[in-house]
């Protein structure tokens, strides 16, 4: 608490360079059973709004995957669930974005 009533005032301050599709951006990336022990595959998330990081995660798989299509629907449907959840959050602040869906992952 004493952090936060010290830090109450400050904040993020972005450039606004932003290209208009590109306000609110989701990456998705996983590593096919990088774990050689386990095979457990590793998958992480990146969010961006107004091109500075708002939120990212990486993790090991709590499933093993038997190819790496798998691991990548796996990795992009964590992302897709905290892009959901940062849609949700924004619209309950009444901070509407209008900006298309983009989550970007290296799988075609």
């Amino acid at each position: 608490m004493h952090y936060l009533v010290g830090t109450k005032y400050l904040a993020l301050e972005f450039d606004g360079t932003t290209i208009e599709d590109q306000i609110f951006l989701t990456y998705s990336d996983a590593a096919f059973a990088d774990d050689q022990t386990t095979r457990y595959s590793s998958n992480g998330y990146a969010i961006k709004l107004f091109g500075g990081m708002l939120h990212f995660k990486a993790t090991k798989q709590k499933t093993v995957t038997t190819a790496s299509t798998k691991a990548e629907l796996l990795a992009l449907t964590l992302a897709a669930k905290e892009y959901m959840w940062w849609i949700r959050f924004f619209k309950a602040l009444g901070f509407d974005l209008n900006a298309k869906t983009t989550i970007i992952c290296d799988n075609l």
